[in-house]
């Protein structure tokens, strides 16, 4: 049975910035969000209907894939440098791995562009009234 992802390691020299990810993932035509999870952050079991993308810029990242056919459940470790695509439908958790905040981007078709970290778009401030 074919796996649900695909695991890259990066082949370059260092490690991948926040910017060659940007540039690396635009130029594939996507729009990767960054993400900063800090230690001990646990993310439940979840999945989308559509191909969702992570790559790792710094820190580790443990995903767990459920288990099919009373197979037994797979944990893959991102490290710096690493890219996984995981394929709609697919049941997974994720975890941050070790004692250091994981920096990574992601993409999925509701991303926002990265500029900096992924935030919500700002809201207006009311107008101030007279007294």
């Amino acid at each position: 049975m074919a796996l649900p992802y695909r695991l890259t390691k990066w082949n370059g020299a260092g490690f991948p910035t926040e910017q060659q990810v940007t540039a690396l993932l635009a130029s594939e035509g996507a729009m990767p969000a960054l993400r900063a999870d800090p230690p001990g952050l646990v993310r439940q079991g979840h999945r989308y209907a559509w191909p969702v993308t992570f790559w790792v810029i710094s820190g580790a990242l443990a995903v767990k894939f459920r288990a099919a056919n009373n197979g037994a459940a797979r944990e893959v470790v991102l490290r710096p440098g690493d890219r996984l695509d995981i394929k709609p439908k697919t049941w997974f958790g994720m975890r941050v791995a070790g004692a250091a905040f994981v920096v990574y981007a992601i993409v999925t078709p509701f991303c926002l562009p990265a500029v900096g970290m992924a935030a919500p778009a700002e809201q207006p401030l009311p107008e101030k009234r007279s007294a």
